[in-house]
């Protein structure tokens, strides 16, 4: 018999986890502590994002990142948790399931990783216009679960495919109202400190933040993809454009949506190690002629399962700032 874990350690734990990544800052993770020291892991399906994520793939990869969160948290206690067990019956409660279960296996080694949790953010602005040392993309492209782009010709082509999917993606009428739901523009929203993408989070001007609720309003952008002008609404070239590369992350074909969760978190926090900051570019993997065009000018990649698509550079100073979270008692389940 385990002893329970204490509530204090807990919410610890829950708040180390709970800066993981998830699509849209939706952060789907639910915990409950069992008296027996059984840890679970459920996913709040309310969180889901029914038209960008309708088979549910970046709901699990964000709670593969939340169970690696959790696991980094252990670890800095010097704990060492067990594997994810997957064979567990489901809650009552339709909106909640259980996902997997785990428990102190006793204690562990340090995870060098761990201590970069909360300096790992999105940075969704321009890098810096300065060199990054070429020896780490170096080291990158040794991996087998990446692929580098850091030609400045390349990047550049990439960029017009991931404007043209992005722009192909919100001119859906759905999955753009979806989208718009998620954002923040200023302070004054009520969840601008919970989460979503806030105005902070998407390195807007200040200009984008006032007019930004009705400018980018769904019937507003219904107008500018009639007359043409939403892909310049939307278009993140210049940002790409300044990336010092971009990397396309790859797993075996047969590796979960989970468990590639919590290697996508892990290279992540990597790459937050090395002073650089990432971005996702996921309109290249959620749009049939992004994968289309990566698979055709890298067919390494045809090989394996794309996961998603980074750019990556040098942030400003102060950059990128952690994005907003919910409150610790709101994730642990009793």
């Amino acid at each position: 018999m385990v002893d329970p874990i204490p509530f204090e350690q807990q919410q610890r734990w829950v708040a180390k986890a709970a800066r993981a990544p998830s699509a849209h800052n939706t952060q789907p993770a639910r915990w409950k502590f069992a008296d027996d020291g059984s840890i679970y892991l459920f996913e709040d399906r309310r969180r889901q994002l029914h038209v960008a994520d309708a088979h549910g793939n970046d709901q699990l990869i964000a709670l593969g990142t939340a169970f690696e969160g959790m696991c980094l948290a252990a670890c800095e206690d010097g704990l060492q948790l067990a594997q994810a067990d997957f064979d567990i019956e489901s809650a009552a409660d339709e909106s909640i399931r259980a996902v997997a279960r785990t428990r102190v296996q006793g204690p562990g080694p340090a995870d060098e990783l761990a201590h970069l949790v909360g300096k790992r953010a999105t940075y969704r602005g321009r890098f810096l216009d300065n060199d990054v040392d070429s020896s780490i993309f170096d080291s990158f492209r040794a991996r087998s679960d990446m692929v580098v782009i850091s030609k400045p010709d390349e990047i550049h082509a990439v960029a017009d495919v991931h404007d043209s999917c992005t722009c192909k993606l919100t001119s859906n009428d759905h999955y753009y109202a979806e989208l718009y739901e998620w954002l923040r523009f200023n302070s004054s929203h009520a969840a601008w400190a919970r989460d979503g993408l806030s105005a902070t989070a998407l390195s807007m001007s200040a200009v984008e933040r006032l007019f930004g609720p009705w400018f980018a309003h769904p019937a507003a952008f219904r107008i500018w993809v009639r007359l043409g002008l939403a892909k310049f609404l939307v278009s993140e070239k210049p940002a790409v454009c300044s990336a010092s590369a971009l990397l396309i992350f790859v797993q075996p074909t047969q590796t979960t949506r989970f468990e590639a969760g919590r290697a996508f978190y892990r290279l992540w926090l990597t790459i937050t190690g090395l002073g650089l900051a990432l971005c996702p570019m996921s309109a290249l993997v959620d749009h049939p002629d992004g994968k289309r065009y990566i698979e055709q000018h890298w067919p390494a990649v045809m090989e394996r399962e794309m996961i998603n698509v980074f750019r990556v550079g040098a942030a400003p100073p102060g950059l990128p700032r952690p994005a907003a979270r919910l409150p610790v008692d709101e994730l642990i389940l009793t």
